[in-house]
């Protein structure tokens, strides 16, 4: 049984996944704007963004400027639970 922590959490992301779906939103509008986001390896893009905003900008816009046509999710479900 979740609590509701995890219920109002696995809302939010239920959410996010059908506004990203109908062209809405995005995956990254549920980051927080202080994230830090790391890409590991050696492409032009390996660095730790600092926040939510420099992630878009130089990783996130620039490839969907590429994309034909912008990704949607198939989702199949979401799970939400408490790790201990």
């Amino acid at each position: 049984m979740l609590t509701e922590t995890e219920r109002r959490n696995k809302t939010i992301v239920d959410a996010g996944f059908e506004a990203w779906t109908a062209g809405t939103g995005s995956p990254y509008d549920l980051l927080a704007d202080d994230v830090r986001w790391t890409i590991e390896g050696y492409s032009l893009a390996s660095k730790t963004y600092p926040n939510r905003e420099a992630f878009l900008r130089e990783v996130i816009r620039p490839f969907n400027a590429r994309m034909k046509a912008p990704l949607k999710p198939a989702i199949r479900n979401v799970y939400a639970e408490a790790t201990q």
